[in-house]
C-alpha cells in the first residue's frame, strides 16, 4: 500500500512528533543536553541533535519521562484506536500510529516502520532559556504548523494578561517556575527566538491550538455578453410616399450568473504537547491551559453576477433624401447578473488526545492546574457575491438625412443584478480532547 507523502512531508510531519517528556531540575536537564557550559555566558543556547531512526526517537522520548505519564498515554491511545471504526488508510491514521508508538507503548507494523524510514536521519531543535519574561496582555507565540519545538526554561515571568500559545505543533515545554508576579515586573528584551506579540488578554495562560483553516477560494464571476442586436435602419425612396421606420435596438440580456464559492478548508488540528512545570509562584499562582482544535475555515466569497449586457442601438434615419424618419431609440441595457451564493464552510477537526500537563505535587496543589476543551465550531459559509451591474442602454440611431430629421434617443441603463446568499456553514464540528493531568513528586 502506497502513502500519500513524499519524503520530504514525511519528515516534517514525524519533526513535529519530536517532543521529550522531561521531569528534570533546570540544572540537570540543561547537563543532560549539553547546554551547561554555553549558559554560563549567555541566557539562552540552542543545539541540534541528529536522529538515526524510529526507535531512536522513541528511545530519546523516553529518557526522562515518568512511568505514570506513559500509562496515562497508554490508555488514552487504545481509547483513540477503540474508536476508530473506519478502515480506510489515510495519511493521518499513518500519523496517529506513528505518534502513538512514540508517545505510549501502541504497537506498530513492521511496514509502518518501514514506511517512517524516509524522514531520518533528522534533526532535532533543543532551546534551553534560563528566563523568559511576557510583559502585561503580551504573548508568546511559539510557532503555527512547523516542525516540534522543544523548550527548556527556568522561570517564565507572566504578567498579568500574559499568555503562551502554540498552534498545530508539537510541543515540549519544561518550566521550572512559573512566576506571576502581584505587581508589573519590567521585563528586559527576551531573547531573539522568543517570538512576542500584543494581543492579551485571553481566556487561557498556555493555550494548545489548532489552526483555523484557509478561506475557500472565491467563485469566478459571471460571463460577459456582447452587445444586444441593433436595430433596422428606417428606408425610403426619396420624397415618396414608400418608407419603412426603423427599429428599436435590442434589449440586453441579463448578466451571466456568479459561481458559487468554494468550500473553506477543513480546520488543522491541535498536536501533542507536554508541559511540565514545578513551581508556581505569587498570588495568583492559578495556571490556566486551553486546548482547542481547528476552526474550518470560511466559505468562499460567491462570484459576482456579470455586468448586463449593453442595449442595442437604435435603427438609423432615412439616409435617403428623405425626412419622415427619425432615428430609433437604442434598446434598454440588460439586467445585471446574480450574485452566487457563498461557499460552504470547512469543518471543524478533532484534536490530539495526547496533550498532557506534569507537574510537581509538593509545589503546585491540582486545582493550581485548569484545563478547558471547549468545542471546535465548524467554518462559516462564504458571503454572496454581489449583483452584476445593469447594462448600459443603446445608443439611439443617427437622424435622418434632412435637416428636419432627429436622432433617437438613448436607452435605459438596466437596473443591478441581485446578490447572492451567504454560504451554509461546514457540518463538521471538532472535538478538543480533555488535557491530562499527572502529578509527580519531585
Amino acid at each position: 500500500m502506497s502513502l500519500p507523502y513524499d519524503a520530504y512531508t514525511l519528515y516534517t510531519e514525524i519533526t513535529k512528533s519530536t517532543i521529550m517528556s522531561i521531569f528534570k531540575s533546570f540544572a540537570e536537564a540543561t547537563a543532560l543536553l549539553g547546554h551547561t557550559e554555553a549558559l554560563k555566558n549567555n541566557n539562552s543556547v540552542q543545539t541540534s541533535r541528529t536522529i538515526h531512526s524510529l526507535d531512536e526517537l522513541k528511545k530519546l522520548s523516553r529518557l526522562f519521562v515518568s512511568r505514570e505519564l506513559i500509562e496515562q498515554r497508554t490508555e488514552r491511545t487504545a481509547d483513540l484506536f477503540k474508536n476508530i471504526t473506519d478502515d480506510k488508510e489515510t495519511s493521518r491514521n499513518w500519523l496517529d500510529r506513528i505518534e502513538a508508538y512514540i508517545y505510549s507503548d501502541h504497537p506498530l507494523s513492521d511496514e509502518d516502520k518501514e514506511k517512517a524510514n524516509v524522514a531520518f536521519p533528522m534533526q532535532v531543535m533543543t532551546t534551553s532559556i534560563k528566563t523568559v519574561c511576557l510583559g502585561v496582555n503580551e504573548g508568546w507565540d511559539i510557532g503555527t504548523s512547523t516542525s516540534g519545538q522543544f523548550f527548556i526554561v527556568d522561570e517564565l515571568v507572566m504578567n498579568s494578561g500574559s499568555y503562551v500559545v502554540v498552534k498545530n505543533t508539537n510541543l515540549h515545554l519544561q518550566i521550572s517556575t512559573i512566576n506571576k508576579p502581584d505587581t508589573v515586573q519590567v521585563c528586559k528584551p527576551n531573547d531573539p527566538r522568543i517570538k512576542t506579540e500584543k494581543k492579551g488578554p485571553k481566556n487561557y495562560d498556555i493555550g494548545i491550538l489548532g489552526a483555523t483553516g484557509a478561506t475557500g477560494k472565491p467563485g469566478p464571476a459571471g460571463v460577459l455578453s456582447g452587445t444586444a442586436t441593433n436595430g433596422k435602419n428606417a428606408w425610403c425612396s426619396g420624397n415618396s410616399p414608400y418608407h419603412t421606420a426603423g427599429s428599436k435596438g435590442a434589449t440586453g440580456a441579463t448578466g451571466g450568473v456568479g459561481i458559487v464559492g468554494n468550500v473553506g478548508y477543513d480546520g488543522k488540528p491541535s498536536s501533542p504537547a507536554t508541559i511540565i512545570i514545578d513551581n508556581i509562584t505569587g498570588t495568583n499562582n492559578v495556571l490556566a491551559i486551553m486546548t482547542k482544535s481547528g476552526t474550518g475555515g470560511e466559505g468562499g466569497i460567491g462570484g459576482a453576477g456579470a455586468t448586463g449586457q449593453a442595449g442595442g442601438k437604435g435603427g438609423d434615419g432615412c439616409q435617403w433624401a428623405c425626412y419622415w424618419e427619425r432615428g430609433s431609440t437604442g434598446g434598454k441595457g440588460g439586467k445585471g447578473g446574480t450574485g452566487a451564493t457563498g461557499g460552504t464552510g470547512g469543518n471543524g477537526v478533532s484534536g490530539s488526545s495526547l496533550i498532557q500537563v506534569q507537574y510537581n505535587s509538593n509545589n503546585i496543589k491540582a486545582n493550581q492546574i485548569i484545563t478547558s476543551n471547549p468545542t471546535v465550531p465548524a467554518g462559516p459559509g462564504g458571503t454572496g457575491g454581489a449583483g452584476g451591474a445593469g447594462g448600459p442602454g443603446g445608443a439611439g440611431g443617427a437622424a435622418s438625412s434632412k435637416e428636419s430629421g432627429t436622432e433617437g434617443q438613448k436607452g435605459g441603463d438596466g437596473v443591478g443584478g441581485s446578490g447572492g446568499q451567504n454560504g451554509k456553514a461546514g457540518s463538521k464540528p471538532g472535538n478538543s480532547p480533555e488535557i491530562g493531568k499527572v502529578k509527580i513528586s519531585g
